[in-house]
């Protein structure tokens, strides 16, 4: 629209284009002052530290450290989930101790008050002392993992595997191999599937699903672009070596 006087003519559209730009620019900048774009998503923290724990390793040395961090990414989530939560509560506690001071509170309630919030700094705590372990658990050697192996193990450590899932219990395992066996059966098909079984406090049990062998990495690598291509990103190279299904 436009106004005109004696003297000249005003676009007030345009002005009002203006004052819109203006608005969004300074609502931009509040936005990154209070750190708005920056997220408290626990998820995107998880993942954080997991990003970083896997740069660490060596993954082509130590493969078998990937089904782990794929484990412990779960356990952070819940873990900062827990730690988030308790924060907000101990927040919320201290400003009802807050108000009732001024309010001049007698002191067997303030006393209650303070017991409850030491409760809550106990738990967070214990809390910070499992993701503690959890990440001393990523500094171990592998060594365990060959003072649990069975006397029903196969394979040399010579030959190839793809590792094509982990999960909790052997009945998940057949389940598991049943479906993609029959799903990849061209794929999959002569290759023997084994298991190997990671047992830790930190983590509990996790039995992760191989099939081999191959003679390089290289051919178990070329199964798994094979599987991934079809929809199927869990799968990398191991060693093989493991209890017949």
């Amino acid at each position: 629209m436009t106004v005109k006087s004696s003297n000249s003519i005003v676009d007030v559209s345009g002005l009002g284009k203006l004052f819109v730009i203006t608005g969004v620019l300074l609502l931009l900048s509040a936005c990154g002052a209070q750190d708005l774009w920056q997220g408290g998503d626990v998820k995107t923290r998880a993942s954080s530290e997991r990003n970083t724990l896997e740069i660490a390793y060596n993954k082509d040395q130590d493969r078998e450290m990937t089904d782990r961090l794929n484990a412990l990414e779960g356990l952070y989530i819940d873990l900062m989930r827990e730690v988030k939560t308790q924060n907000e509560a101990v927040a919320t506690m201290t400003r009802l101790m807050e108000t009732q001071k001024q309010q001049s509170i007698d002191a067997d309630e303030l006393g209650r008050v303070s017991n409850a919030i030491r409760v809550l700094d106990g738990k967070m705590n214990q809390a910070l002392n499992r993701i503690s372990k959890t990440e001393m658990f990523l500094g171990k050697s592998s060594s365990r993992q060959q003072q649990n192996a069975t006397p029903q193990m196969i394979g040399d450590g010579n030959q190839f595997a793809a590792r094509i899932g982990n999960y909790r219990s052997e009945a998940q395992v057949k389940a598991a191999w049943d479906k993609l066996k029959s799903r990849y059966s061209n794929e999959l098909s002569g290759l023997t599937p084994i298991t190997s079984t990671i047992e830790d406090p930190t983590i509990g049990k996790l039995i992760n699903l191989m099939v081999g062998p191959f003679a390089s990495s290289s051919d178990a690598n070329a199964l798994c672009n094979s599987l991934k291509a079809k929809g199927e990103p869990a799968c990398s190279v191991a060693k093989y070596q493991g209890k017949a299904i």
